[in-house]
This record gives C-alpha cells, structure tokens and sequence, in this order.
C-alpha cells in the first residue's frame, strides 16, 4: 500500500471516528460537567499525537530549520484564532 493510500485510509478513519463521536455527544442532553471532560479527553489525544508523533518526524524532515518554522506556524494559528474567528474558553 502506498503512502497515499494509508494517508487517505487514515484521514477517512479520522474522520469516521469524529462524526461517531459527535453523534454520541448530541444524543444525549448531557451537563456542562461531562462535556468539559470529553473536550480535555480530545485535546489530551491530539497534543500526545502532535508532541510525541509529529513533532519529531518534523524535526527530522525539516533539518535545522524546524524550530523557526514550527513557531511560525503556531504564530500563524494562534494569530488567526484570536483575530479571524471566533472561539471559546470554558470558565470565562
């Protein structure tokens, strides 16, 4: 299987398992309490998967410049969650 093919396989998976998750959550009424833990659950799941996955690979691929351009990139995100669109803390 090519690397393409595992990509696509891996992105419809993701995917799939995001709309499974979300019809869970609208199912049911559930309290801000629950839903709090569901959010820290996914979050904690995608630093582990960016921290202990993908930063190392990136740093390899991209040499001595990785460190600029991952803190570019995290520049850029950050700068278009506070200014471009709209989002929410929980406890404010």
């Amino acid at each position: 299987m090519t690397s393409i093919t595992t990509s696509i396989l891996l992105g419809i998976t993701a995917a799939l398992a995001n709309g499974f998750g979300g019809a869970v959550i609208v199912q049911k009424d559930w309290d801000k309490r629950y839903l709090r833990y569901f959010v820290a659950l996914g979050a904690g799941f995608m630093l582990g998967t960016a921290l202990l996955e993908m930063l190392p690979e990136s740093i390899h691929l991209a040499g001595p410049n990785a460190p600029l351009l991952l803190l570019t990139g995290y520049f850029i995100v950050h700068f278009f969650e506070h200014t471009v669109t709209s989002h929410f803390h929980f406890g404010e």
